[in-house]
């Protein structure tokens, strides 16, 4: 449409606004960025309302609670009892509990890490009601005092294929974001990957922040749209389960990350699987894995990778340890190990239980050797 100054006026199309920079002049922003501006100066406004609010209460309670510490102290002075006995009543009937405190029986509570996680299980299954009334009834921790004590890690969940884009945000919220707010300068270590599948019930549930079915698995979940747009989508994704096209997930598929010399494990990726995967998916899904990380700023402030602790794969058996590299030294001397490591010299760590019986295995051939030799 020409407008009298001869300005072509084109339809405005929010996905292609670039986003200003937050020290840009208003002048220069448009209507709709100056709208939202608006808008989130007037959320601020609010939550400061909100909370001004709140500590407005919190200071009246706090001054009627010092007007009635005086006026107790003020009758028992003055040995004035039937003022003694009005003060406790009417903070009975209010809600204190001057009785126990009174009869020496009052006690802090002293949370240990079984309640802290008991409170954080009951929490994750039943929400924050039941957890309110557990607390009420049994001494558990509070909400409040599991938000203070503990660290919630948000874990972006695998609802279609696995692709590259989660493992960037679990790494980047997960381990990059987790280690800068360390009060402590943590040092530069070695990682190690570790993969293993959990249980899972078989169901499908609704992620009402992305909008998506989510429980199914990740190998057949090509085949949907997850996104809830209609009606006739969850029927046509009900459908797609029947025909057992798409499946219900039976294990989660999970990878963390462990530092070298530290306790922390960081996960990095949660996969709802069916157990159909074979042996070139999973070395796909592990490759994928070391180059997300390598791709990312961890491999850098945290640290290369050295291993992946897994059931084994030739994937990190592939290529024989060169006698140029710094391990070739120090595990050339050590019977019974291989030298043959993945790219980028990642070895192999097995898990505990393919260990234990390797090692059983190689104690019991040594003991037939030592018995044949003698």
């Amino acid at each position: 449409m020409l407008v009298p100054n001869s300005v072509l006026i084109l339809p405005f199309d929010q996905t292609t606004c670039v986003k200003s920079a937050a020290h840009t002049n208003y002048k220069f922003l448009g209507l709709s960025r100056m709208h939202d501006s608006v808008k989130k100066h007037a959320d601020q406004i609010n939550q400061l309302k909100l909370q001004a609010c709140n500590e407005s209460r919190k200071y009246i309670y706090a001054l009627t609670q010092l007007d009635d510490y005086n006026h107790l102290l003020m009758a028992i002075s003055h040995n004035n009892i039937p003022h003694i006995h009005q003060i406790i009543n009417v903070a009975l009937r209010n809600g204190a509990s001057l009785e126990d405190a009174l009869e020496g029986v009052y006690h802090p509570h002293r949370y240990s890490a079984d309640d802290l996680d008991m409170a954080t299980l009951i929490f994750r299954l039943g929400g924050y009601q039941l957890l309110f009334a557990l607390n009420q009834k049994l001494s558990l921790p509070s909400l409040c005092t599991l938000r203070a004590k503990s660290t919630f890690t948000s874990l972006v969940p695998t609802i279609s294929p696995i692709c590259n884009n989660q493992f960037d945000q679990n790494i980047q919220t997960i381990v990059l974001d987790a280690r800068a707010a360390s009060p402590f300068k943590l040092p530069l270590r070695g990682i190690s990957f570790m993969i293993d599948e959990i249980a899972l019930e078989e169901m499908a549930m609704h992620f009402s922040k992305y909008n998506k079915v989510g429980g199914l698995c990740w190998k057949h979940s090509h085949i949907i749209d997850p996104v809830l747009r209609m009606y006739d989508s969850a029927v046509s994704i009900a459908q797609k389960i029947h025909d057992s096209k798409v499946h219900l997930s039976k294990e989660l598929t999970v990878i963390g990350v462990s530092c070298f010399g530290e306790d922390e494990i960081y996960l990095i990726l949660a996969a709802p699987t069916c157990k159909a995967e074979g042996a070139s998916d999973m070395e796909r899904i592990l490759a994928q894995t070391i180059e997300c990380w390598n791709a990312s700023d961890a491999a850098t402030s945290v640290g290369p990778v050295l291993s992946f602790a897994t059931d084994g794969h030739k994937l990190f058996v592939s290529t024989p340890l060169s006698p140029d590299s710094y391990l070739y030294g120090m595990l050339i001397n050590l019977p019974g190990l291989n030298l043959f490591t993945g790219a980028g010299e990642v070895t192999l760590n097995l898990t505990s239980n393919t260990s234990s019986s390797i090692c059983l295995s190689f104690i019991s051939l040594q003991y037939r050797l030592t018995l044949i030799y003698h």
